[in-house]
C-alpha cells in the first residue's frame, strides 16, 4: 500500500460491516471528518476474507497506510442473517431441571404482548433436543444441590450418536459456573468457553465432547 506523505500527520477510522451479500467499509479522516466508502462480495465461508478485502480496497484506493489507523470497528449481521434464515449451527441445549420448555415458552419479550392471536416464531432448538440436568441453587447463589454426575452422563449418552454441532448450555445469573462445571464432566476444555450475556456456551462437535470449538 502506498503512503501519502502529504498528511503524513493525519490519522483515520474506519469501520467494516460484515452482510450476508456484502461487506462494506468506512474510512473517516479524524482531523478533517471527511468519509470514503467501499463495498466488496462477502466471502460466507470465512467472512474475515471480505472483511480484509474491504479494507485493503479502501486504503489502496486513498492510498493510505495501515499505520495511519486510529481506530478498526467490526460489525456484522452474520449471527442474526442465520437465525432469520434458519441456518444455524445443528444445537442441543441444557439447562436447570424446570427450565427445559424455557425457549418454547418464549415470554421474555414478544413483539405484540396482548394479541392473543399471536404466533410464536418456532424456537431456535426443538424440544426434543433439550435436556435437564439435576442441580440448584438459591437466589443467594448458595449450592442447594450438587450437579448430578448421572444427568450429565445421560446427556452425554443421548448425543453421542447424534450429529450436533453445537452444546448450549444455560443457567441463570446465579449460577454462571454450571457450563464451566458441566464442561469439566464432559471433558471439554474450559478455557474455550465464553460468556454470552450473563450465560456461558460450551460445545460438542459431532456429539463428542471436544477441546475445540467456535471461536468467540
Amino acid at each position: 500500500m502506498k503512503q501519502n506523505k502529504n498528511k503524513n500527520d493525519v490519522k483515520f477510522r474506519i469501520g467494516v460491516d460484515i452482510g450476508g451479500t456484502f461487506t462494506d467499509a468506512t474510512l473517516v479522516n479524524s482531523k478533517t471528518g471527511e468519509t470514503f466508502t467501499s463495498k466488496v462480495i462477502s466471502t460466507p465461508s470465512d467472512p474475515s476474507v471480505g472483511f480484509i478485502n474491504a479494507l485493503k480496497k479502501l486504503l489502496d484506493d486513498k492510498h493510505i497506510d495501515p499505520d495511519k489507523l486510529d481506530y478498526v470497528f467490526h460489525a456484522t449481521t452474520v449471527a442474526t442473517n442465520a437465525i432469520i434464515e434458519g441456518k444455524t449451527a445443528s444445537t442441543a441445549f441444557v439447562t436447570t431441571k424446570g427450565f427445559r420448555d424455557m425457549l418454547e415458552i418464549a415470554r421474555q419479550i414478544r413483539p405484540s404482548l396482548y394479541d392473543l392471536q399471536f404466533e410464536k416464531p418456532p424456537p431456535l432448538i426443538p424440544r426434543q433436543l433439550c435436556f435437564e440436568v439435576e442441580e440448584r441453587v438459591n437466589a443467594k447463589g448458595e449450592i442447594i444441590k450438587t450437579l448430578d454426575g448421572k444427568s450429565i452422563d445421560k446427556v452425554i449418552n443421548s448425543q453421542k450418536s447424534s450429529d450436533k454441532k453445537l452444546l448450549f448450555v444455560c443457567a441463570s445469573g446465579y449460577r454462571s459456573g454450571l457450563a464451566c462445571e458441566m464442561a469439566a464432566a464432559m471433558g471439554v476444555d474450559t478455557t474455550k468457553l465464553f460468556n454470552v450475556d450473563g450465560g456461558t456456551q460450551g460445545w460438542i462437535e459431532n456429539g463428542h465432547p471436544t477441546n475445540s470449538g467456535p471461536n468467540p
